[in-house]
């Protein structure tokens, strides 16, 4: 019976869902229990009699489920073989298709991952929106330093500042734990890491009393450090480590990841990996600008509040005679993530934004490919609707095909996103590199695989969506013209898009290689070819004095000058576009200083270093080697500082400066002119700058001495070739003393240009494939116009028409589109020229030749890619073509 009522009842419902046949189980369940009370039985035993007698149907309705299920997966199977079998007959659009997507996709992943770390990268500092940077500013610098006497007066009178820290970074050798290294080591207040909010991972940080001038030598090791020089051993804690000969205690080590604000900026080439504490004495303050600050806001304050207190307080500091009201002086306050993210932020917004114009390309072309391949099977959907194909059924088949085309996109775009990562590496950008690895976010991948995913689902069901239910074969005319007509203003559209896309894209790219160029032919003021460039610090321990330090640097000149293949060799305090340079206030004969305050950066320089930098002389002489301690105290300006205190030229060479107010200070007689030198940044206006002998600077500021410096080589061959030897040569003169890895000139220029040559770089390849897609839109598109025209092309021909009009009709087609999409681009790309004019250097948002160029290299694009379609188009036979339906 139950077998019986299984076939009758059960089987029929196999299509249906399992709900349908749970409902139909205990029906029959019911009905069979009314029976059995009806017969006299109690209700709970009849029940329970009743799904004892028809158990064994749940049973055999589990059964049927699963092989209802089997039978999908196996119809499922056989459709997905019956979808790769299509478009491996297609082959031409499946490959066209996933290449796109592939583009799209990998380009998109790549980009997205990067701007996840650049700017959703978490910062190494709780709440650091209540942590603030502190910046002074005058006439001379838009924003600079702080002094150490600034940093007490706002300890002191800030209400909207609950902590304020400081910092300065110095140069120390690491001795007596492995091999010598060179460090760069942060001298910071005892609060400091409290003020930025982040705890040691082992031991202990600074106390106030080690932060009191002849404190104990104490020091926190960085992470980095710890692993790399102490086998991350946590042990390592009350350890004696030898920094500049000197025996210091390591009281901690800080967290993976944990750095200075001031590490993450693009000038930082050695970020910090040790600190010890800054040991600022209160009875010598100054208002030299040499700290970098830091400060927590108080409850309730924000940024805009303290800059305007940190305003008041300057203002009150000039109304006291601290500063002269001549120099504007102010100070202001600026959120840790506008710091740090501040200079890469603009750069990964105009990249995402072209990455997104890519993949906007890539989709519609692909959404094109779909349009037309939909088109072509109009007649294979109407008779498979009148064979009995529902329109579900067709419906499904194309989302099936257009997963299938996506997921090919997906897995040919991630090698291409890696390759693209591998790509923003190479160009060392290491603003991006310090806010996290550079890395594959698979989140951003799956984003980019989603949109065009939705994207090819979208187009690939337009063929079918909106059709009858029937989808009879019909021959009404004017139904399937206006269908046709539809679908052909929708795929025009498409390339309109594409083309408007192109434009900003192109137009962008255009103009920040106009910029790079503009940059890269920036006259330095000296030569980076053959130069190479070698940090040395020297300890105080075994350079005490100024004789063993002017000594030691002399020596190395002069042996470097006798290596083979060296043309001239010098020692300078900072390299240009290595570090930033800070000014000094001068005194200076004969200028009104009712004017302005005269001040200049300040460069110390050994007797070669102009000639191995290649630094022009304008008038003069350089320093030579008879410029001693003990004779007449020289100084050679540059051309900014001579226009800007002297009324001429003629007076500048014999004239005399002096550091400072102070009369005690001697006074330093001018011997030469060169010319201005880009220090700060290849973009930055030169200033005043003034140029001290290594051997008198100790005498012209009674007793400053300049003990970390860099060795510079000029070459007559590859620069590198000379490094060893080089390298040798101080290993000689003194060796546990640590050097700096040899860097040729030239990679110090191209570190100053890695963001704008990333950016430049990416945006013109994506701009290159942007057109490609775009001229293959057009090509597209004007090919499908005339396969649907063949009739009526070849009733044109019989009727006489000659070929050229032929060709004209279906060029003009191709034009008008492109015409419209470069104009409406245009205009989109004028709104964003004049929001990235930031980044722009030497080319205005405007630019007329960047413009003109874009315009007619996209219309010849199109001009080509409409010449194939127009050229078959005038050798069709009008035999032929009548015969076409």
């Amino acid at each position: 019976m139950i077998q019986s009522w299984f076939s009758r009842v059960l089987l029929p419902f196999g299509p249906q869902s399992d709900r349908a046949i749970e409902d139909e189980i205990q029906s029959h369940i019911q009905l069979h229990a009314d029976e059995l009370i009806a017969a006299g039985q109690a209700p709970e035993v009849a029940h329970r009699n009743a799904r004892l007698r028809l158990g064994g149907v749940a049973q055999i309705a589990d059964r049927c489920r699963e092989q209802r299920r089997f039978a999908g997966l196996r119809a499922g199977g056989r459709n997905l073989h019956l979808t790769m079998r299509r478009l491996a007959r297609d082959r031409s659009f499946s490959i066209a298709a996933v290449l796109m997507l592939a583009l799209g996709i990998g380009a998109t992943s790549a980009i997205f991952s990067v701007a996840q770390t650049a700017l959703a990268s978490p910062l190494p500092y709780p709440d650091p929106d209540r942590r603030v940077q502190i910046f002074s500013r005058w006439d001379a610098f838009r924003k600079t330093s702080v002094a150490d006497q600034e940093i007490w007066d706002y300890r002191a009178m800030a209400r909207t500042l609950s902590a304020v820290a400081a910092w300065f970074p110095v140069q120390q050798n690491l001795t007596a734990s492995g091999h010598p290294a060179r460090l760069t080591v942060g001298r910071v207040t005892a609060n400091t890491f409290d003020v930025l909010g982040v705890a040691p991972l082992h031991g202990r940080v600074f106390t106030s009393e080690e932060d009191l001038p002849q404190g104990p030598p104490v020091a926190v090791l960085g992470y980095d450090l710890w692993h790399a020089r102490f086998n991350a051993d946590p042990h390592v804690v009350g350890r004696k480590i030898v920094l500049d000969d000197v025996a210091v205690e390591v009281v901690g080590v800080m967290p993976e990841g944990f750095r200075l604000p001031t590490d993450y900026t693009d000038d930082v080439v050695d970020p910090t990996q040790l600190w010890r504490p800054a040991q600022i004495d209160d009875k010598t303050l100054s208002r030299s600008h040499s700290y970098n600050a830091a400060a927590v806001l108080a409850p309730g304050q924000t940024v805009r509040s303290a800059s305007n207190e940190l305003a008041g307080i300057a203002r009150q500091l000039t109304e006291r005679g601290e500063y002269r009201a001549s120099m504007h002086f102010t100070a202001f306050a600026s959120s840790f993530d506008d710091e740090i993210r501040g200079s890469v932020r603009p750069v990964i917004w105009l990249l995402t934004g072209g990455v997104v114009c890519l993949l906007l390309i890539a989709c519609a072309n692909v959404g094109n490919l779909l349009l037309v391949r939909g088109d072509a099977r109009q007649r294979e959907f109407a008779l498979r609707a009148a064979l009995g194909a529902s329109q579900r059924r067709l419906l499904r088949d194309l989302l099936l095909e257009a997963l299938v085309l996506a997921v090919a996109g997906a897995a040919t775009g991630l090698p291409l996103a890696l390759l693209a990562l591998a790509v923003v590496r190479t160009f060392d950008p290491d603003a991006l590199q310090a806010l996290g690895a550079i890395r594959m976010h698979w989140p951003m991948v799956m984003l980019s695989i989603v949109v065009a995913t939705l994207t090819t689902v979208m187009f690939g069901a337009v063929p079918v969506i909106g059709q009858s239910g029937a989808f009879r074969i019909s021959r009404d005319a004017a139904v399937t013209a206006t269908t046709a007509r539809s679908r052909s203003r929708l795929r025009r559209m498409l390339v309109f898009v594409e083309i408007a896309v192109a434009t900003i894209l192109l137009v962008t790219a255009g103009l920040m290689i106009r910029s790079l160029e503009a940059m890269r032919h920036v006259n330095l003021g000296f030569t980076p070819e053959n130069v190479l460039t070698m940090k040395l610090a020297l300890p105080q321990g075994r350079y005490p004095t100024p004789e063993h330090v002017v000594d030691f640097y002399r020596r190395v000149s002069e042996r470097a000058r006798v290596l083979p293949g060296v043309k001239a060799a010098g020692v300078v305090r900072l390299l240009p576009l290595a570090s930033t340079i800070g000014d000094w206030g001068l005194d200076i004969d004969g200028y009104d200083e009712s004017l302005g305050n005269a001040k200049g950066e300040w460069q110390i320089v050994t007797d070669g270093a102009f000639e191995a930098l290649g630094t022009r002389l304008v008038r003069g002489r350089w320093f030579g080697s008879t410029d001693r301690t003990d004779t007449e105290l020289v100084a050679v300006v540059n051309e900014t500082l001579a226009r800007t205190y002297w009324r001429s030229a003629d007076d500048v060479i014999g004239g005399r400066l002096r550091l400072g107010s102070n009369p005690n200070r001697p006074w330093v007689r001018v011997v030469g002119i060169v010319a201005d030198e880009r220090h700060n940044a290849i973009t930055e206006s030169t200033k005043e700058r003034f140029y001290i002998p290594h051997s008198q600077w100790h005498v012209v500021t009674g007793g400053a001495l300049v003990r970390t410096a860099s060795v510079v080589v000029r070459t007559s061959t590859d620069p590198m070739s000379v490094a060893l030897p080089l390298e040798k040569l101080v290993q000689e003169l003194d060796p546990d003393l640590p050097v700096g890895t040899p860097l040729p000139m030239t990679t110090i220029v191209d570190r100053a240009l890695a963001t704008p040559s990333l950016t430049s770089f990416m945006l013109a390849s994506f701009a290159i494939v942007a057109l490609i897609l775009a001229a293959a839109g057009i090509y597209g598109v004007l090919a499908y116009v005339v396969t649907r025209r063949t009739r009526e092309i070849g009733i044109r021909l019989a009727l006489g028409s000659e070929r050229s009009r032929v060709i004209g009709l279906v060029v003009r087609q191709g034009l008008g589109v492109a015409v419209l999409g470069v104009a409406g681009g245009a205009i989109v790309a004028l709104g964003v020229a004049r929001v990235i004019r930031s980044l722009l250097y030497g080319v205005e948002p405007t630019d007329a030749l960047t413009f003109g160029a874009v315009s007619l290299l996209l219309v010849s694009v199109a001009l080509a890619a409409s010449a194939l379609p127009a050229w078959r188009a005038s050798q069709l036979s009008p035999l032929v073509a009548l015969k076409t339906n």
